[in-house]
Order: C-alpha cells, then sequence, then structure tokens
C-alpha cells in the first residue's frame, strides 16, 4: 500500500507502501469509544455490485464558498442478500442532501420510502456510518438503485479527495489527488468502505478546458450539461467545462479508486506503450527511469504468478503533498516526488535504488492486492508482505546490479526481527484490528518486513518452481476476490512436493504458528562432540528480559552448511518440538544453522561451534567458504544475541574481527546496523569514545581505498556507490584525517571555485566535512547557502552539516538560533537542527540541556508532546542524563501535558536500559578492545590501563 517513510528511506529508498508508506505509524491516537469489530464492520445483508460516480470539484478560482469543495452523485447498485429496512453504509466529512437520496427497485422501478436519514457525528464517531431507513423490507435477491446527492471538501489532508500547492515559476497552481486507503474512500462520495466490498466503478469527473483528470481506467472527454446535477444554483462559468468519463473499472475494493486533477505534463515509456509518467511540467525528464523500469517489473511479474496484468493501462503521477511513499491504486499509482522521480543529475544512488524498489512494490500490488484484496484489514500482511518481498525479489530480476534480494536480509529481515522480539508485537493475522485508526497502525514493520520474509522463507523451503505453482494457484482462485491467510495456504499447498513436509502436518499447520503467533524462535544449537550429535531448542526471542510466561513453539526449516560440504545443503530438519537431536558432522568441522537467512529466526551455538565459525571468516583464505549473507548473519545474529544476554560479547565480538578483511557491503550493512547501538553507549565518555573508533578504523581503513575515497565511481558499480557513503560516514565521522581532509578539499574549492559541483552521493559528507575541519567562514557559508534554496532536500543536507561542528560554541548559536523570536531558520526547520545536534556526540549534552530549559519557549518549533525527549533517549547513557531528565519531570509536572508526561517516561525507560545495557556489557567490551588495538610500544600500553580503567571506575562514580 501506502509506504512510510521510514528508515529505509534515507539509506536505500524504502518507503513504505512506508518501503517504507509505507505511512508514519501514529502515535497520538485517540482511543475510540467502541470496541471489537462487531461493532465497525458493516453488516452483510446489502451487497455493492456497481458505482456511478459524478463529481464536480472546485478549485481556489470558485466563488466562496464554493471554493475547494465538490459536489457529488452517486449511484449505487446493490443486491439484498438478507431482507432488510436498513440500508448501512459509509460517509465521512461530507455534507448528505437527504431529500435527494432515492432507493428503487431495479426490476420493479418502484420506489421504496426513505423515512429517515442517520449520519455518525463527525469528529465524535469513529464508524462513520451512513444509515437510511425504509418503509418496507427490501426484497432477498432483489437488485436495488441507491441514488445519494452530497457536498464534500478537499481538504488539505492529503485524505480522501485532497488538494495539493506548488510552485511554477513564481507562481502558486493547485492539483487534486486522491488517497483512500485505508478508510478514506468516505471522504470522497458515500459508500461501502470495506475491502471485502469490491464492486464495478465508473468515474465520471468535470473539469475546466485546462485541466487533466487522470483516474484507474481509461477515458474520454464530453462537454458538460448544464442541469445534470439539481444544484441549488448555478456556478458561473459551468458551461465551459468538460466531463471527463471513465470507463467501468474491473471489480475491485473502494480503496484503490483513484483520481487526479492537475496541469501536469506527460512521458510514455518507449518500452510500452501502455505505461506514462504523468509530472510537473519542470519535473517530468525525471520520470524517464520510472517509464524503464515499470514494464519490466509488470513483465516480471506476469511471468512469475502466470497472470497478466489486469488493467488496459498503467499511469503513474508525482504528487507535490502526498503523506504515503506511495499507494497502489489500480492502474494509477500516486508517488511522492522524491519516490518516482529521478535525475541522474541531482538525485543519489540510494535515490535511484528507491525509485526501483518503490515502483516494484507498487507495482506487485497489481496483483497482490488489488487483484486479490485482504477481507478484513487483519490481513493487510497479504498486500503489503507480499509487495515488501516483491520490491526485492523481482527488483533484483529488472535491476541486476543493484543487489536488492541480497539488501533484504539487511533491510527488511533486520528490520522484522528487531521489532518482533519486543513484547509488544503482533502475530501477522491480527484479530484486534477494528476502528479506522487501528486498520492505520497494522501498516508497520510487522505487515511489511516481517511479512516478506515469511513470504521469503516459504518461497526457500519450496523452492521457487513449486512457489510459484501455488501462487499462480491462489490467484487464479481468489482474483478480483477477497482472502484470508487460509486462503493463501490453500493455494500455496497445491505447489508442495510429497516428502517436503513432516509426515501427516499440513502446509496450514505449519504456517498457522508462523502467522498467527506473535514473535519467533531463537534456535539454540549444542553439539557433543564425543557422541557426534547436534540438539536443536527453541524458544520465543526478546530483545529484553521477559519474565511473562510464554509458550508459542513454532515449525522451524532448519537448514545447515558444513564445513567443507558446502554443496549439500539443501536437505531440511523440521523443528517443532521443543528439542530434537540428530547426528552432527565430525567434530572439527564448524556448522552454521540457516543457510543465507532464509528461515525467519535467529540462531545461537555452543562457544566451540562459535569458535569455529570465527576462525572460519577470520581465516582470509577461508573467508568465501562461508557466503555473503551466512557471514552477514553471523554478525547480526551474534551481536544481537548478546546485546540480549543470550551470548557474551566476547564471542559476538570475535565475528567482528574478521571484518579488516571484509570488502562486501552486505555483511558490513549488517555489522553497522547493529553496532551503532554499541556507538552510542560508548561515546558517552572520551576515553570509551577513543577506543572503540580506534577498534572501527582498525577494521574499515582498507575500505577506503575499496571505495576510492571521495572520488567519484564509474556508473555501474552501484552497490560501491552506497558503499562509499556508508564507509566515508563512519570514517569522516570518527575523526579520520584522510577522510575528512579529502572532504574538507572539496568544500574549499565548492565554496571558492566557480562553478564546481559535488556529486549527490557526496554532498551531505562533503558539507559535514567542511563544518568539521573549519570554523565560522564555512559556518557562515552553509547558512548563506541555506538561505538561497527553497529545496528541502537541500536545506536537510545543509542543517544536518552544520549541526555536526565540533566546536561547541557554534553548536550553542546554532541551537539558540533556531527557536529565536526573530531566528535566522524558519521555524519548521528548528526539528531538523535539534536532531543534527544531538546526533553529533559533542552536541548530545549541549542538546538535551538545551531542551530541558527551552522545552516551554518553544512549543511552537517542537510542540507540546515532548516527542523532543524520546527522539534524543537512544543517545542518553549516564545517571547524570537521568537525573536531568527526572528533576524536570518532577518540577514541571502540573504543566506538562498527558502526552509529554508519556513521552518524558518513556524516555526514562529508554535510559534505563542504556545504563543497564552499560552495567551488563560496557567493561567486556572495553577489555576486548584494549586487547585488539593493543600494541608493543609502552604509550599504546599505557593508554589501553588508562582507558580501561576510567571505563570501570566512571560508572560507580556516577
Amino acid at each position: 500500500m501506502r509506504i512510510t517513510i521510514f528508515l529505509l528511506l534515507s539509506t536505500f529508498g524504502y518507503i513504505g507502501c512506508t518501503p517504507l508508506r509505507e505511512r508514519p505509524v501514529n502515535t497520538d491516537h485517540k482511543p475510540s469509544q467502541f470496541k471489537g469489530l462487531d461493532a465497525y464492520k458493516l453488516p452483510e445483508d446489502i451487497i455493492p455490485l456497481d458505482y456511478v460516480i459524478h463529481l464536480i470539484p472546485y478549485m481556489n478560482d470558485a466563488l466562496p464558498p464554493k471554493n475547494f469543495t465538490f459536489d457529488g452523485q452517486v449511484r449505487i447498485l446493490v443486491r439484498v442478500d438478507r431482507a432488510t429496512n436498513h440500508i448501512r453504509m459509509h460517509a465521512n466529512d461530507m455534507t448528505i442532501i437527504n431529500e435527494s437520496i432515492n432507493v428503487t427497485n431495479v426490476a420493479s422501478q418502484e420506489t421504496v420510502e426513505v423515512t429517515a436519514v442517520n449520519q455518525t457525528e463527525p469528529g465524535v464517531d469513529d464508524r462513520h456510518f451512513l444509515d437510511i431507513f425504509l418503509a418496507e423490507e427490501l426484497v432477498l435477491e432483489e437488485e436495488y438503485e441507491i441514488f445519494i446527492s452530497f457536498i464534500g471538501i478537499l481538504n488539505d489532508e492529503m485524505e480522501g479527495f485532497y488538494r495539493s500547492n506548488y510552485f511554477e515559476d513564481g507562481k502558486e497552481k493547485w492539483m487534486l489527488a486522491t488517497q483512500f486507503e485505508s478508510t478514506a474512500a468516505r471522504r470522497a462520495f458515500p459508500c461501502f468502505d470495506e475491502p471485502a466490498m469490491k464492486a464495478t466503478f465508473q468515474l465520471n469527473i468535470a473539469r475546466q478546458p485546462v485541466w487533466i483528470v487522470l483516474s484507474n481506467m481509461e477515458k474520454s472527454i464530453l462537454k458538460v450539461k448544464l442541469n445534470y446535477y439539481e444544484l441549488n444554483r448555478s456556478e458561473p462559468g459551468l458551461e465551459e467545462w468538460l466531463w471527463v468519463h471513465f470507463d467501468r473499472s474491473v471489480r475491485m475494493s473502494p480503496y484503490l479508486v483513484a483520481f487526479t486533477v492537475a496541469q501536469f505534463g506527460s512521458l510514455l515509456s518507449p518500452i510500452d506503450a501502455r505505461f506514462r509518467v504523468w509530472a510537473r511540467p519542470e519535473y517530468i525528464q525525471a520520470g524517464r527511469y520510472a517509464n524503464l523500469v515499470a514494464p519490466k517489473v509488470v513483465g516480471f511479474m506476469e511471468e512469475f504468478t502466470g497472470h497478466l496484468y489486469a488493467l488496459p493501462k498503467m499511469d503513474e503521477i508525482a504528487i507535490p503533498d502526498f503523506a504515503a511513499g506511495a499507494m497502489e491504486n489500480w492502474g494509477l499509482v500516486t508517488y511522492r516526488e522524491t519516490a518516482l522521480l529521478y535525475d541522474e543529475n541531482i538525485s543519489t544512488t540510494s535515490s535511484k535504488q528507491g525509485t526501483a524498489s518503490v515502483i516494484a512494490h507498487e507495482l506487485a500490488h497489481q496483483w497482490f492486492g488489488n487483484l486479490v484484496s485482504p477481507k478484513w484489514w487483519s490481513n493487510t500482511w497479504l498486500n503489503e508482505g507480499f509487495a515488501t518481498f516483491f520490491a526485492a525479489y523481482a527488483g533484483s530480476h529488472v535491476e541486476t546490479n543493484m543487489s536488492l534480494y541480497e539488501q533484504f536480509v539487511t533491510d527488511d529481515v533486520d528490520a522484522a526481527l528487531r521489532v518482533d522480539a519486543l513484547e509488544s508485537a503482533h502475530p501477522l493475522v491480527d484479530d484486534t484490528v477494528d476502528s479506522p485508526d487501528a486498520a492505520s497502525r497494522i501498516f508497520d514493520t510487522i505487515s511489511y518486513s516481517k511479512g516478506g520474509s515469511v513470504i521469503r522463507m516459504m518461497l526457500n523451503f519450496m523452492r521457487e518452481e513449486n512457489f510459484k505453482k501455488g501462487i499462480n494457484a491462489y490467484l487464479q482462485e481468489m482474483k478480483f476476490g477477497n482472502a484470508d491467510q487460509d486462503d493463501l495456504w490453500r493455494g500455496l499447498s497445491t505447489g508442495v512436493p510429497d516428502g517436503l513436509l513432516p509426515e501427516s502436518v499440513e502446509f496450514k499447520d505449519i504456517m498457522d504458528t508462523w502467522a498467527l503467533q506473535a514473535g519467533y524462535p531463537l534456535i539454540t544449537v549444542t553439539r557433543d562432540y564425543e557422541t557426534n550429535t547436534i540438539s536443536f531448542s527453541q524458544k520465543r526471542f526478546f530483545s529484553t528480559p521477559n519474565d511473562n510466561e510464554h509458550k508459542e513453539v513454532y515449525w522451524v526449516p532448519l537448514t545447515m552448511v558444513v564445513q567443507d560440504q558446502l554443496e549439500e545443503n539443501d536437505s531440511i530438519t523440521w523443528l517443532y518440538n521443543e528439542t530434537i537431536t540428530i547426528n552432527s558432522p565430525a567434530a572439527d568441522k564448524w556448522l552454521l544453522v540457516n543457510n543465507d537467512k532464509v528461515g525467519y529466526y535467529r540462531v545461537n551455538y555452543d562457544k566451540e561451534n562459535w569458535k569455529k565459525l570465527s576462525e572460519a571468516i577470520n581465516a582470509t583464505h577461508l573467508l568465501d567458504e562461508l557466503s555473503v549473507i551466512n557471514r552477514a548473519q553471523l554478525l547480526m545474529d551474534s551481536l544481537v544475541l548478546a546485546r540480549a544476554k543470550e551470548l557474551d560479547y566476547e564471542t559476538a565480538f570475535d565475528t567482528t574481527n574478521y571484518l579488516a578483511h571484509e570488502k562486501e557491503f552486505t555483511p558490513w550493512n549488517a555489522a553497522l546496523n547493529e553496532l551503532s547501538y554499541v556507538r552510542d553507549r560508548m561515546v558517552a565518555e572520551d576515553s570509551t569514545k577513543l577506543l572503540f573508533e580506534r577498534y572501527m578504523k582498525s577494521r574499515m581503513g582498507h575500505l577506503y581505498e575499496h571505495v576510492k575515497g571521495f572520488n567519484d565511481t564509474e556508473p555501474d558499480e552501484h552497490v560501491i556507490r552506497l558503499q562509499k557513503v556508508t564507509v566515508l560516514s563512519w570514517l569522516c565521522s570518527m575523526g579520520d584525517e584522510v577522510c575528512n581532509e579529502d572532504g574538507f578539499a572539496l568544500f574549499d574549492e565548492w565554496r571558492n571555485v566557480e562553478n564546481t559541483t559535488i556529486h549527490p552521493d557526496l554532498k551531505s559528507l562533503v558539507y559535514k566535512s567542511g563544518i568539521r575541519m573549519g570554523g565560522d567562514d564555512e559556518y557562515n557559508f552553509l547558512y548563506t547557502k541555506y538561505k538561497g534554496t527553497n529545496d528541502s532536500s537541500e536545506i536537510s543536507l545543509i542543517l544536518n552539516a552544520m549541526g555536526s561542528s565540533n566546536n561547541q560554541d557554534l553548536l550553542k548559536r546554532l541551537l539558540r538560533d533556531s527557536i529565536a523570536e526573530d531566528s535566522p531558520f524558519k521555524s519548521e526547520h528548528a526539528r531538523t537542527i535539534l536532531s543534527a545536534v544531538q546526533s553529533n556526540p559533542v552536541g548530545t549534552n549541549l542538546a538535551l540541556d538545551f531542551i530541558i530549559n527551552n522545552f516551554f519557549n518553544a512549543n511552537k518549533q517542537w510542540g507540546d508532546s515532548g516527542s523532543v525527549f524520546t527522539s534524543i533517549s537512544s543517545r542518553l547513557n549516564t545517571n547524570e542524563h537521568k537525573q536531568k531528565i527526572e528533576n524536570f519531570l518532577a518540577s514541571n509536572g502540573e504543566k506538562l501535558t498527558e502526552a509529554a508526561k508519556n513521552n518524558l517516561n518513556s524516555t526514562l525507560r529508554t535510559l534505563e536500559i542504556n545504563l543497564q545495557w552499560n552495567s551488563d556489557h560496557k567493561q567486556t567490551i572495553v577489555m576486548y578492545l584494549t586487547r585488539k588495538i593493543g600494541g608493543n610500544s609502552a604509550s599504546l600500553a599505557m593508554l589501553s590501563h588508562a582507558i580501561l580503567l576510567v571505563a570501570l571506575v566512571l560508572p560507580k562514580l556516577l
């Protein structure tokens, strides 16, 4: 669906429809007065079959009060499945013309008297019901037509039928767009707004001659007829408008209906004339890349699923104001501009990858979500899990040099495993989803990334050809209909080969343990080296100690790789009981469980096997015996298990030693994902910061040459270009002299040599090196650049660079200026500045003190919810930090909002976790790193001893 902009948008462009709408999760939702699905679901006595919709939208040039409103009429053909004298549907944020409502028997053409019309109160009742009461019962199995006139609002909330503004040649312009998923079609026309209430839709939209209207289907233009609508008054100039009539759609859910009204340009795909990109005229050329990718993705999906794309065309449109990353409306996919458009002269490499991934995600939805939709939002993962999986799987077949499927492990699998290790995790199939708010919140990491990870696991234990057969059967049975998990299991089971599953165990039995239970297992592998046996045991894994009783047991497909037997790894051992024991390979050989991390679980080993695995990857001549993903898996699992106290950090860090010889992007991506947490803990004191950074630079140093430093890489080295940004970011932020000097040289050339440009990938790095190595002049130069641009991406780069200074006086000045009454910065940029400073180890303490001292003075810039405290919480490490937060909360309890109190308490909980980690692990890591970076010189020995002493004593003093 929509893609929320989450963590991955900034790295690899996942947006999640955030990949990553992938839609930010709303944490400020108000609890509804209604509970349970029965309170929200429509009765199933009236079934919609077809809608005929007429809309007349009025833009900013209409006379008040018509401006930014729309007139509408809808005719809904329904079938009566249960005799009733009550029609219940949805309408929200619109005025229903009650006297217009008409209910007619199609066969007899007799009108049924309407006795009353009730509409739930906006803002009070979140069920959004429109109830029509009749004088007599509707006849079972008869068809009726419901006619309703209404007036709606073209809102500015990026939901329903809404307006969006932008500037062209300095002049403000407007466009209209829709965003209906999950429950906002009811804001555009009265309807049965549930995914299972599928129907056909025939759209008719009036427009002025200068406007272009798009919708799901093909269109033809007719001149508008005055008085077509029974309006209260005529609108000046309406006689010049044109009707845009769209062909009747295929059967689909209301949330997939879409339409836009704009003055945009378009580009036809040179590959397939069914595909076209739409955007503002000044940006339209940046749609060329999308026009190359989209037809290839659809071709792959057609071949993989065995089902042709169901509509005659595919429009993709870039919208200036769009809450989601993208939305998969059938035949008219809507995108945030940055998610669809790619300009090689100004866009980064990760932006290009993001565009490819988002397009693949949205077009996969044309099958998974559109052709087959969920019966209810509790099964949102059937949409989003498949789209997330195919964003990587189909994307990797279309863009073969991007390693998208490989990155899926360190991006989506890793993200899912993190969230799913919490007590608060929900199952894939979440039966608690009832209200519109709950439906919105289910579009989360579990539905997207866990869903995709479980699908990847199924494909791998079934094998691709069998999986394709099962998917084809599922789509064939359910196409143009609605499904739940049982329908998917039934379809996939047709592709399961004999002998794959344990005897008397059904495919549903296995997969229900993954879909209906939250969490995932930790598999503990214990070898008996005398009897040559292996025991496998499972328990639900939690990232922090959990005292609650948990009895979840999963059907786990175990795969193994054994030293010197790398080609013999196709067999699957199924684990369901808490423990099983099988024969082991020879005692002198290492074994690795969960080959290429295709199973959705983590693995722990006995110490001897961990030692054998570490020795294998640390022996450079054996490095390639383990695949790239297996090396990433060892790093991911060992460091996470150590943090959860399932493994000691010495063993975990032994797996990182070999990184001094590792060049591949994926293992490094895995390592840095996990080591970022350790880094945040170590930078609290200068002594441990220095120690950790010396270790990391000793492991990363060879990568500077591998990624060619700040030099541009060749156009086809996509993954190297991604890796370059990560490597330079870490090295420069850790004070690597060569890295910062090279970055500063480019900054200085840009500042002093006219017409100098910086590669888009390097801009952020160069700006930060300029600020770190410079002073007032460089700071003021960047501020001048800030004042001279309206580009939001460029502004973000500049402000984050200004916040990376090593000069505390400059950071204090930046913070003060960000909220001053006569601030040189725009109010909406204050949070960006605060975030930049708090992310800088030099500025974390400054930022905390600044928040505490100015919280009530900066409500305009920060709001009063206290989210500024939670945003810094991951970087707080000391008892002094804790005392400051506690004192602030105690002193200001009466002035703080409930939301602020909750966020402060959440901050304290995070702080306590960080302090506990310090107590449990910091000394161990200090001693380990001291041994690893120590040398023969007396000075190094003394330095190591001093660092160790400070690390041991300082926590006790605090």
